[in-house]
């Protein structure tokens, strides 16, 4: 009897063994092309519906505009705005951070990863704020790393270069 529950114990370890390697081969590995789209898509997708779970806060955010300022219809206007308000970009760094550590995030961690840091490079440069307690050095390599992906576009791409001369 002792045998069979050994024997048990072994084909139980070599399934999970199994499944294991299964998730491991599952994930996916995004393409230049595909992520470029996917990037695209984030930042054409309406603000108020970008950010997934953080929607509702963003839109309490958008009702605090008055008649004098524009409203950002999406993300890429955002990012790109010459005074983005400084809350939308605090919510987009805490979406970006939370779907790069949530493995069922509804984003690839190297999207999640860019907006982190063109977030925090939009508050600083637009507004002087620090907006994340990373180290320069962690911060120019994130930069870095974002303007060297081929699927970056080149409005995102300028703005991670002026975020990097802005540090240096």
């Amino acid at each position: 009897m002792q045998e069979n529950d050994g024997q048990m114990s072994n084909s139980k370890s070599a399934a999970l063994s199994s499944i294991l390697e299964l998730q491991k081969e599952t994930a996916h590995a995004w393409k230049t092309d595909e992520l470029g789209a996917i990037l695209k898509h984030q930042l054409d997708a309406p603000l108020r519906l970008a950010l997934g779970n953080l929607s509702a806060e963003v839109a309490h955010q958008l009702t605090r505009f008055d008649s004098r300022q524009t409203e950002p219809k999406n993300l890429g206007e955002l990012l790109s705005d010459k005074e983005p308000p400084l809350e939308l970009l605090a919510l987009t760094k805490r979406f970006a951070k939370r779907c790069n550590s949530d493995p069922d995030a509804p984003l690839p961690r190297e999207i999640a990863m860019l907006l982190y840091y063109a977030a925090i490079a939009v508050a600083k440069l637009r507004h002087g704020q620090k907006m994340s307690a990373l180290q320069n050095e962690t911060l120019k390599r994130g930069l870095e790393w974002g303007r060297s992906q081929p699927w970056v576009d080149v409005r995102l791409r300028a703005l991670l270069a002026e975020g990097l001369e802005q540090m240096s």
